[in-house]
């Protein structure tokens, strides 16, 4: 019978446990060099693993015992490693050479990082014919954690370079798990970047965030497809899987295989209910904050497991299996044990205030496959849907402490108005809401001012010059690809290659909001009023929103206490004539809530006025999970916004569009609107399934370096059928038939007439929302009717015929 969990002995064990992880994250980083690479072209033996030197300088000469047998050259040429492999950062290598693992008392190996490191190497050390004479050249007997390093790798890596020959370009290139590729950079501008913070304790720490600008950067594999995966990936699904076997050894298991813990939250409902910028923007904060903070918890504190997905609901961990004979009883356990843990880092964020208790749920692999390898259908735990928020009822018995109260208008939970200081309780209950969220406001407002102001927080900075905005949703299925292998054939659907699905589409959205706040695909704005308000005139909140009545004008405006001023939080177009005739006494009124009269403070002294030379970008990114994506934007730069993105994914996603679909929508409304209703009429838009159809193709038409393919629904697409460098691409630019059978070249293996079998095609779609009326104007090929206030009406259209709908 096994003795009850504890993690006192992962704690007790905890930084050795990350000494060894250590080596997982770089188990591979030999190959980020130019020899590497060359070695490949020329298919020669190279080296990497014993980029260390640790073999090299500690047992040169026991090596040079060895006979020159051909197997024998292998351990040979780690005497030259050194030399020859002119790894770039000696700092490193020397931590790791150095720095020894100690986890002898759980019966694992006592070594140097930089051991481990070379050792992985099981196949010429440990089962070569060779492998015993060179062990016992160096004083080997035995290496576990050597053993379960090339496991990690193993259950890491694609079994498809014995089936999938690929092909090795000249020059080193990138490609994406969709296809799109890019000439990768010179190492020697990758290193640097590791070099200025390792090794220091980050390595031990947050290695991940240390690794992610080097690795991420180049590739784990030189050939086509398979170069779709870089350093990065391979190394942070290793370290999960080494960090799991060392759970397993520690909690007694021993069927090899690993489960999924889930932390999940409805993130959608926390923070898409705000009616403000700044309330939504610190909610989904809040969100992100506890997400790191029970990361830490999983893979430093108690270093059992790392994180190996992330959402706005979702948190997943990899674990170590603890069933035995199909009994789940350890799995609970260790369930149960977690949960508490976790739950208590929920309740230690004072920011949270007890608003929800995090659900904590184990997906153990019943059926794993013969080579112990995590199915692909364990992604599937990806689709549950949040079970919805369940508060801390205990923690909110105290806020209310059995006195009736009006309901706070953001939370929902708690009482309005309780803080102790009476002026805050008095502005708390103007404004209706809760000590809880009124804080959390002023913190968000105080971190812009502080930030150097280049982005906005206002909604009406960044509606148009007709006080009219627009929210850009879209959402990519991706959910297929981490659950059904055949959508990533002929290459195999590996743990690093799942993993590089959802990094993939996550870096997409990222970059396409990147793209609107840098100014490139949405206009920014210069100039802000300042307003300084005479000696003594001083307001009552720090950081809040006022309207300032400048004649016939009311202007929305943020009181900076540093410096007693206050900011215009709009967009104009002629600052210069809001700032004469100063100094002069103006009304100051403060808002109290959507649907409420504001209230006047008074006539306030401004001393003078002035135009500040700001600039700033309009656009706010609300979302970026690797499903989807919210980004919100003046009315008239929408559709130029969203038109960049609808190319940017035919670019890098055009070869799979077919099994890739994109649904993108925009959601138009006034400023007056609460952002609770925009956010829910975006989600609703991009909600509905997609649907499978089924398409005759009518011509093919190459066209140089794409093929134009047109079928008999009067569709067309562009699709690309070569890589970066020219090479003809036959992997990924292929259809499902009605028999599902892959076709990997579009140009040929398709004839006309035949039906491919295809994901519901990019769908745009607007809604336009005038007062409360919402008005659905274009959905896509499903009807949908989200609730009786919206009518739907189904369209197919591009951005000039969204124009000709929206403007007419």
């Amino acid at each position: 019978m096994s003795s009850p969990i504890d993690l006192k002995v992962f704690r007790a064990s905890a930084a050795e446990i990350r000494k060894a992880e250590a080596a997982a994250w770089f188990h591979n980083a030999g190959k980020l060099t130019m020899r590497f690479f060359a070695a490949q072209v020329a298919s020669k033996f190279s080296a990497y693993r014993y980029f260390c030197a640790w073999l090299a300088t500690s047992k040169r000469t026991e090596l040079a015992s060895l006979s020159t047998t051909t197997t024998s050259q292998h351990y040979e040429a780690t005497l030259h490693v050194d030399e020859e492999a002119a790894f770039p950062d000696r700092t490193l290598t020397d931590w790791l050479r150095k720095t020894e693992i100690d986890l002898s008392s759980i019966q694992l190996d006592k070594v140097p990082v930089a051991q481990l490191i070379e050792l992985q190497d099981y196949r010429r050390w440990w089962v070569s014919p060779d492998g015993e004479a060179a062990r016992k050249a160096v004083g080997l007997t035995d290496a576990p954690l050597a053993e379960a390093l090339r496991i990690a790798h193993h259950h890491a890596s694609g079994e498809e370079k014995a089936s999938l020959k690929g092909e090795q370009p000249k020059a080193p290139w990138l490609s994406s798990v969709f296809g799109y590729s890019w000439a990768a950079p010179d190492p020697g501008t990758l290193w640097p970047l590791l070099s200025a913070t390792a090794p220091g304790s980050k390595i031990t720490t947050c290695p991940a965030e240390l690794v992610h600008p080097t690795f991420s950067n180049w590739m784990a594999d030189t050939r086509w497809p398979l170069n779709d995966i870089t350093l990065f990936d391979i190394s942070a699904a290793a370290a999960a899987f080494l960090k799991a076997r060392i759970a397993g050894k520690l909690l007694d298991a021993s069927s090899g295989h690993y489960s999924f813990l889930r932390v999940s939250i409805d993130g959608a409902a926390f923070w898409g209910q705000a009616e403000r910028i700044p309330d939504l923007l610190a909610r989904r904060a809040l969100i992100n904050r506890l997400w790191d903070s029970i990361r830490g918890l999983m893979e430093s504190e108690i270093a059992i497991a790392n994180e190996v997905y992330r959402d706005e609901s979702h948190q997943v961990f990899l674990l170590p299996n603890l069933s035995e004979d199909g009994s789940q009883e350890r799995n609970e356990e260790l369930r149960s044990v977690l949960e508490i843990e976790i739950r208590e880092r929920a309740a230690g964020q004072e920011a949270l205030a007890g608003e929800f208790v995090p659900a904590v749920t184990l997906h153990p692999d019943t059926q794993p496959d013969d080579k112990q390898k995590p199915r692909t259908g364990l992604w599937a735990i990806r689709q549950a849907e949040a079970e919805g928020n369940t508060p801390d009822l205990a923690a909110l018995a105290k806020e209310w402490n059995n006195e009736p109260g009006a309901v706070c208008t953001v939370c929902g939970l708690r009482p309005i108005g309780r803080d102790r200081n009476p002026k805050q309780r008095e502005k708390q209950q103007a404004r209706k809401v809760c000590a809880v969220c009124e804080k959390r406001r002023e913190n968000r407002s105080e971190a812009w001012a502080s930030e150097g102001r280049s982005s906005t927080i206002w909604i009406d900075e960044i509606a148009d010059a007709n006080g009219r905005l627009a929210l850009i949703a879209g959402r990519l299925d991706i959910l297929p690809w981490l659950t059904e292998p055949e959508y990533l054939e002929p290459k195999a659907a590996s743990f690093g290659r799942l993993s590089r699905v959802w990094r993939a589409t996550k870096r997409f959205w990222r970059e396409c909001l990147d793209d609107a706040i840098q100014g490139r695909t949405v206009t920014k704005r210069k100039g802000r009023l300042r307003l300084n308000l005479a000696s003594g005139a001083t307001l009552p909140g720090k950081f809040h929103a006022y309207f300032a009545k400048l004649g016939d004008r009311r202007l929305s405006a943020v009181y900076i206490p540093d410096g007693n001023y206050l900011l215009s939080a709009e967009a104009h177009q002629d600052w210069g004539s809001l700032a004469q005739g100063f100094p002069r006494a103006i009304e100051i009124e403060e808002p109290t809530g959507y649907g409420s009269a504001n209230k006047s403070l008074g006539n306030f002294s401004v001393a003078s006025a002035v135009v500040l030379a700001e600039e700033y970008s309009p656009a706010v990114d609300l979302l970026d999970d690797p499903h989807s994506a919210m980004l919100l934007v003046p009315a008239d730069e929408a559709l130029r916004a969203a038109s960049a993105i609808w190319e940017k994914y035919n670019v890098e996603m055009g070869k799979v569009r077919q099994r890739l679909p994109l649904r993108l929508g925009i959601v138009f409304a006034t400023s007056s609107i609460p952002m609770g209703a925009v956010i829910d009429a975006a989600r609703r838009m991009i909600a509905p399934p997609f649907r499978e159809e089924s398409w005759r193709l009518k011509t093919v038409v190459p066209n140089g370096t794409h093929v134009r393919l047109c079928f008999d629904n009067g569709e067309s697409w562009e699709v690309p059928c070569t890589m970066g460098d020219g090479t003809g691409d036959v992997w990924y630019p292929w259809f499902f038939c009605p028999v599902r059978r892959p076709k990997p070249d579009p140009a040929s293996a398709d004839p006309p007439g035949e039906s491919m079998r295809n994901r519901m095609p990019r769908t745009w779609g607007f809604f336009r929302i005038l007062s409360r009326v919402l008005s659905h104007f274009c959905a896509s090929t499903t009807r949908s009717s989200p609730s009786q206030s919206i009518s739907s009406e189904a369209y197919r259209m591009g951005p000039d015929a969204m124009t000709r709908a929206i403007w007419g």
